[in-house]
């Protein structure tokens, strides 16, 4: 993809209620940039497993939305046709156990309940993602499992994924990790297992998209999980770049070993390991 590509700051509102309480913010930190917004449409990023049924799910997802007038086709074939600048087909390492103990969570929850030492329920559900629509202030049971095994994978993937990747990278930005109702997509989102990420630079906006290979380099390297996403769309216009990640720790979703790393482009899977794909 040739030329420059401009990334705006897009301020927005949003309304959260908790409880009996709502809450409203108009939200124009720089560090909350156009790519990130973005983000928000972005409920069908594990659609394509690299199977043909996959696929064939993520073209009809993506014909659906040029239909609706909410992407464009020419974008979406220009990002297609890109050429990768680099690739890294390094195996990752085995993640070892990934489970946390649950007993506390078996036994009864709140927005209080702590999922590590540093992190509540409430932050990770509600505080932590940056899109309004994927604050949430319940857990309810969805895709075959209770919400109690939920906030489990919940308490997993904020020890083994979230809190070491904002240790190195403290502009971390946490999209969304569960989704409940017809926002869930298809996989590991629904079940408490997945979050998406995107970085800020510390003097405020979005990084460059092609600074997400190096970063997915060193999440690959040295963070457990069950599947890393390189992930880039272009379908509205703009090149746009993040990382979803998934832990397996007994329940749920899980992913065969072939499709550990893989890179996307446009909800499809571009190519095993990671690509550049920020030309």
């Amino acid at each position: 993809m040739g030329g420059q590509v401009s990334y705006g700051r897009f301020p927005f509102s949003f309304t959260v209620s908790v409880g009996n309480e709502t809450s409203g913010e108009s939200n124009n930190d720089p560090g909350i940039s156009l790519a990130t917004v973005e983000a928000q449409q972005f409920v069908a990023d594990d659609i394509d497993d690299g199977t043909p049924e996959g696929s064939a799910k993520a073209d009809a997802y993506m014909r659906e939305q040029v239909a609706a007038g909410v992407f464009n086709q020419s974008a979406i074939d220009r990002g297609n046709s890109t050429i990768a600048r680099e690739t890294d087909t390094t195996a990752p390492k085995e993640s070892g156990p990934m489970a946390v103990d649950c007993e506390e969570i078996h036994r009864g929850f709140t927005l209080s309940t702590r999922l590590t030492p540093n992190t509540t329920l409430g932050d990770f559900i509600n505080k932590l993602p940056i899109l309004p629509n994927n604050k949430l202030s319940a857990v309810p049971p969805q895709m075959g499992l209770k919400p109690d095994e939920i906030v489990c994978n919940l308490a997993s993937l904020c020890k083994n994924v979230w809190e070491p990747i904002k240790t190195k990278y403290p502009n971390a930005v946490m999209t969304n990790n569960l989704r409940t109702g017809g926002n869930i997509g298809a996989g590991p989102h629904g079940t408490g297992q997945a979050t998406d990420l995107q970085f800020n630079r510390t003097s405020g906006g979005s990084i460059s998209p092609s600074d997400y290979f190096a970063i997915a380099q060193w999440i690959r390297d040295n963070v457990k999980f069950d599947q890393l996403l390189l992930e880039y769309h272009t379908a509205r216009g703009p090149l746009v770049a993040w990382i979803h990640l998934s832990i397996y720790a007994g329940t749920g979703k899980r992913v065969n070993s072939a499709s550990r790393v893989l890179t996307f482009m446009n909800h499809r899977l571009h190519s095993t390991g990671l690509s550049n794909l920020a030309n």
